[in-house]
């Protein structure tokens, strides 16, 4: 349950306030806030050490990708001038 209490001559402390508004948390509102932020930071970390895995496992076979994709790159060039050479009123030097 959160209560917003709405200023006008109350002086509470700075927690969970703006200049115009008050946000009470229960404390079992409070427990789950806490729980979400420790889940938030532990999923930022598990995304950083599964990032760092796939670099390691994608560097372990760096050159067999670089030379797939520079052999994709090279049917991509071939494969296009057979479309240019397809269209009508193309010219090829000889």
């Amino acid at each position: 349950m959160i209560l917003v209490i709405y200023l006008q001559h109350f002086f509470f402390p700075p927690f969970c306030r703006t200049k115009q508004v008050i946000r009470y948390r229960s404390s079992e509102v409070d427990s789950h806030v806490r729980e979400l932020n420790r889940l938030r930071e532990q999923l930022a970390l598990d995304c950083h050490a599964a990032w760092l895995s796939f670099l390691a496992e994608f560097n372990a076979h760096y050159f067999a990708h670089k030379k797939a994709v520079k052999n994709i790159a090279i049917l991509d060039v071939l494969f296009s001038l057979v479309e240019v050479a397809k269209q009508e009123g193309y010219c090829k030097y000889v």
